[in-house]
C-alpha cells in the first residue's frame, strides 16, 4: 500500500516517515526471494501523496540492493506542471542518503531502483524535511569527503573545483555524488559537453602548439562509398565537409599536413559484395593544400606513401581536432602503423548518441567482429603494400573488415594504436546493425593467409565464430578440482566432466582439502576407480593457490584446467573449444563463460581496476544477450579470466611460479596469474562458446566474518600495489567507461591524456 505523508508544522521536530511502495510499471513482488523483480523497463515503484509534499528540501534515506546488469537509481517527481528526475547515488553496499529539493506542486513520487532486468531489494526507505543549515551541512560533508578521497586528476576530469563549489554549491554536491560506486550513468549529451567540447583555452593551446611545432605527419583523407555512377560528387562533398570541421583549430595550419581524396568507387581492397566490379577505378583526388594539382587514377591513395592514409565512409564527420590528435599520437609513438578511435552516431537533427567505446588492440575480437568500425588511419607504406597485394575493392563496411585484417596481420602489437575519444561521428544509416555485419569470408581468408587451420561461421548476430582445429595429437589435459565435502556439488561437477565432455584425452585430479563427511569419503573412494580419475589429499587450511600448485606439480598433462567443484558442464565440447584456442600461437590462458543457475551471466571475463580491484564483465546479463557492442557473445582478448574454469599450459604455469600462495591464498590469484602471463608476452583469451554453470562460492561461502573480510582486504590491497599501472586503464575496457562498476556505462570522470595538455 502507498504511504501518505503529512508535513510537520514549522518548528516541530521532523521525524522520518517510512515510505510504502506499490508497483507502477514493470515490477512485481517476488515472495520467494523477498524482493522486487524487474520484468520490463522502465521499472518504477510509486509512492502516492494525495496531499503533496509542499515546497522545500528533504532527505531521502534507505538501502537499495540491486542484482541487475545496469544499476543506478532515480527519483521522479511529478506534479500538474512538473516532471523532474533526480539521480540517487548509492554506496557500493547500496546505502542511500540524498538531499532532494521538491518544487511546489509535487503530487507523486516514482522510484526507479534499477535500469535493467533483475531483482532489487528496497529496505527502510524514509523521507524527512530538513532546514537550510542541515542541508548545507549534509552537502558540504559529501563535497569535502570527495575532495579528500579522490585523486586530483579525477576531480579535474569531473570539473569539481573551488570555483564550481563557490558558484554553484548544489551542482558541486551532485558532481560529488556522481563518483559514488552506484551512481546513475551520465547522459551522453551532457557528458560530451563536459568532457569533449573544445573550450577557448583548448583551441588556444592547440593553435599555439601548431604554430610552434607543426605536425610532422601528413594525412591523405580517402572517402569511400557505394559503387556506381553519381557517387563521386557526393563523396567529394562529404569529404570536404569533414575537412571544413577543422576550421576551429586553424585550417591554414592543418593544411600543412592534411590532404583529401574522394574515392567514389572504392579503395582497392577485397570485398565479396563487389567482386565483379572492375578494380582500380578512382575519382580524381581533391587536395586542399596550396600549389598541389589533383592526382589521377591509381595514384589517388598511394600518393601518401610517405605519410598516412585516413580512410572513412561517406557521410562520416571528424571532430575539429581529430587529425591533430591522430598526428600527435603518431609522433609520440613512432612505431605505429595503424590507429583507430572511438565513434558515435548522429541523427538527422544533429544529435549525437550511442557512443562506441572500443578496447585497445584485440586480434581475437577482430576475428569475431569489425570492432574497429569503418574508419582508421594507416601509414602510407603499409597501405600501399596492401593495395599492391590485391586488385579487388572496398566499398562497404565488410570491405573494411577485410582491410583491417590484412593490415594488422603483418604488424606487431606495438604498431597498432587506439585513441580513446569519440573523434568520429557516423550517420545513422551506418547504424550498429550495419556495423556488426562482419565478413565471414574476410576472416576465413585472413586465417588462410596465416596458415591457421580453422573454419568460420556466422553466429546469428552479424558476427563471426572461429572454430580452430585441434592439434593432430590431442594434448593431455589435467583437470584439477579442489574440494571439501559438499558432495552434491562435487557429484554434479564430476558427472559433467566424465559423462558429458566430448574431448576425452584428460585426467581428472580431485584434490581433497580435508573432507570429513562419510558420504564424501565413500564417493571419493568409489570415483577413483575410474581410469581417468586420481585423488590427491591435502588437509592444510584452505589455500586455493597452494592446492592448485600442488596438483599441477603432480599433473601429467601438457595443459592444466583449473576447475571449481561448484561448476557444471553445459556445452559438451567446452574443453575442445578451450584446447583449440590455447593451442594458438601466443595464447597463454583461456577462460570460459560461466552462468548462474537461472541462466544469467556470472563471468564473462575479468576487468582490472573496476570496482577497486577486479570484477567480472557482463555479470547478471541474461546468458544469450549480446551485451555492450556484442562483447558478451564474442571471443576476445582480455586482461584476465576467472580460475573457476581456466585452461593454461603446464610449463608456463610452473615457469611463472603458479598461483601466489603467500599474498593471494584465496582471491585474485587467478587475475594475478593472468596479468603475469600478459607481462611475459602471452595473450589471455575468453570464449563464450565454452559454457558452464557456476554456483559461485558455494563451498567456502561468502566473506562475511571479520577474519575473512580482513583477508580479502589484504589481498585486494596487494593487487592494487602490485598492478597499480593496470588499475587506472585496463586495455580491454575503455577509460571513458565507468570504473565504479563493470556495466560499460559512461564514466563521470574519465582519465584521458589529451595531447594539447
Amino acid at each position: 500500500m502507498a504511504y501518505s505523508l503529512r508535513m510537520p508544522r514549522s518548528g516541530r521536530k521532523a521525524r522520518p516517515a517510512l515510505l510504502g511502495l506499490t508497483p507502477d510499471n514493470g515490477m512485481t513482488w517476488d515472495a520467494r526471494a523477498c524482493c522486487w523483480r524487474v520484468d520490463a523497463l522502465p521499472a518504477r515503484l510509486a509512492v502516492t501523496l494525495p496531499g503533496g509534499f509542499g515546497q522545500g528540501w528533504f532527505c531521502l534515506e534507505g538501502r537499495l540492493v540491486a542484482l541487475g546488469w545496469h544499476r543506478g537509481a532515480w527519483l521522479h517527481l511529478e506534479g500538474p506542471e512538473t516532471a523532474l528526475r533526480v539521480d540517487l547515488p548509492l554506496s557500493k553496499q547500496g546505502w542511500l542518503k540524498e538531499v532532494v529539493y521538491f518544487p511546489h506542486g509535487i503530487r507523486r513520487l516514482l522510484l526507479q531502483p534499477m535500469n535493467s532486468l533483475g531483482h532489487v531489494r528496497v529496505q527502510d526507505l524514509t523521507i524527512r524535511p530538513i532546514g537550510r543549515a542541515q542541508r548545507v551541512a549534509m552537502m558540504a560533508a559529501r563535497i569535502v569527503a570527495t575532495l579528500y578521497a579522490q585523486p586530483r586528476w579525477r576531480l579535474k576530469a569531473l570539473g569539481l573545483d573551488v570555483a564550481t563549489i563557490l558558484s554553484d554549491f548544489t551542482h558541486a554536491y551532485r558532481l560529488a555524488g556522481s563518483l559514488f560506486a552506484e551512481a546513475p550513468a551520465a547522459d551522453y549529451g551532457d557528458w560530451l559537453q563536459r568532457q569533449h567540447a573544445l573550450t577557448r583555452s583548448d583551441l588556444a593551446r592547440i593553435g599555439r602548439d601548431l604554430a610552434r611545432r607543426p605536425p610532422g605527419v601528413r594525412f591523405r583523407m580517402v572517402v569511400y562509398g557505394s559503387p556506381g555512377a553519381g557517387n563521386d560528387a557526393r563523396n567529394l562533398t562529404d569529404a570536404a565537409q569533414a575537412v571544413q570541421l577543422l576550421a576551429p583549430v586553424g585550417t591554414d595550419r592543418l593544411r600543412l599536413f592534411s590532404e583529401l581524396a574522394a574515392v567514389g568507387s572504392g579503395v582497392a581492397v577485397p570485398d565479396e559484395s563487389s567482386a565483379t566490379t572492375p578494380a582500380g577505378t578512382r575519382a580524381p583526388a581533391y587536395t586542399n593544400g596550396p600549389g598541389r594539382g589533383g592526382d589521377q587514377g591509381h595514384e589517388a591513395a598511394p600518393a601518401a606513401t610517405a605519410g598516412w592514409v585516413f580512410l572513412l565512409p561517406e557521410g562520416a564527420l571528424l571532430a575539429p581536432h581529430a587529425l591533430y590528435w591522430f598526428a600527435r599520437h603518431a609522433e609520440r609513438h613512432p612505431r605505429l602503423a595503424f590507429v583507430y578511435c572511438d565513434h558515435d552516431w548522429v541523427n538527422p537533427s544533429g544529435s549525437r548518441h550511442d557512443p562506441v567505446f572500443k578496447p585497445d588492440w584485440s586480434p581475437e575480437l577482430l576475428r569475431s567482429t569489425n570492432y574497429i568500425g569503418p574508419a582508421a588511419a594507416i601509414r602510407g607504406d603499409v597501405f600501399t603494400r596492401v593495395l599492391d597485394e590485391t586488385s579487388s575493392r572496398c566499398s562497404s563496411i565488410r570491405g573494411t573488415h577485410d582491410l583491417w585484417l590484412r593490415v594488422t596481420e603483418t604488424l606487431g602489437d606495438d604498431q597498432i594504436g587506439h585513441i580513446p575519444a569519440p573523434l568520429l561521428t557516423l550517420p545513422e544509416h551506418l547504424g550498429p546493425d550495419v556495423l556488426h555485419q562482419s565478413s565471414v569470408s574476410a576472416v576465413a581468408g585472413h586465417l588462410d593467409r596465416l596458415k591457421i587451420p580453422a573454419t568460420v561461421e556466422a553466429n546469428g548476430h552479424g558476427d563471426c565464430r572461429v572454430r580452430y582445429a585441434l592439434p593432430e595429437q590431442h594434448p593431455l589435459v589435467s583437470i584439477i578440482v579442489p574440494t571439501r565435502d559438499r558432495l552434491e556439488l562435487l557429484n554434479r561437477c564430476v558427472d559433467g566432466v566424465l559423462g558429458q565432455t566430448t574431448y576425452r584425452n584428460f585426467e581428472l585430479l580431485i584434490v581433497d582439502n580435508g573432507s570429513e563427511q562419510a558420504a564424501t569419503q565413500a564417493y571419493l573412494e568409489r570415483i577413483t576407480a575410474h581410469p581417468q580419475v586420481r585423488l590427491l589429499r591435502d588437509a592444510r587450511p584452505f589455500n586455493f593457490s597452494a592446492l592448485n600448485n600442488v596438483a599441477t606439480r603432480a599433473a601429467r598433462g601438457d595443459y592444466i584446467c583449473l576447475l571449481n567443484n561448484d561448476t557444471e558442464v553445459i556445452t559438451p565440447d567446452w574443453l575442445e573449444e578451450m584446447v583449440s584456442r590455447l593451442s594458438q600461437q601466443g595464447v597463454g590462458a583461456v577462460g570460459a563463460k560461466l552462468l548462474y543457475d537461472d541462466g544469467r551471466i556470472q563471468h564473462g571475463g575479468d576487468v582490472i581496476g573496476v570496482g577497486g580491484c577486479a570484477n567480472h564483465l557482463h555479470q547478471y546479463l541474461p546468458g544469450d544477450e549480446p551485451g555492450y557492442q556484442h562483447r558478451a557473445i564474442l571471443a576476445q582478448d582480455l586482461s584476465a579470466v576467472t580460475g573457476a574454469c581456466l585452461l593454461t599450459r603446464r610449463d608456463l604455469y610452473l615457469a611463472l611460479g603458479g598461483l601466489n600462495e603467500k599474498d593471494l591464498p584465496v582471491t585474485f590469484n587467478d587475475v594475478d596469474y593472468c596479468l603475469r602471463l600478459r607481462a611475459a608476452g602471452w595473450r589471455v583469451v575468453w570464449t563464450p562458446y565454452a559454457r558452464l554453470y557456476h554456483h559461485e562460492s558455494a563451498t567456502r561461502g561468502r566473506d562475511i566474518s571479520p577474519t575473512q573480510r580482513g583477508r580479502a582486504d589484504r589481498e585486494a590491497a596487494y593487487m592494487r600495489r602490485r598492478w597499480k599501472h593496470w588499475m587506472r586503464h585496463d586495455p580491454y575496457y575503455n577509460p571513458n567507461l565507468s570504473y565504479n562498476r563493470q556495466d560499460f556505462s559512461l564514466s563521470h570522470a574519465p582519465w584521458i591524456e589529451r595531447p594539447w595538455k
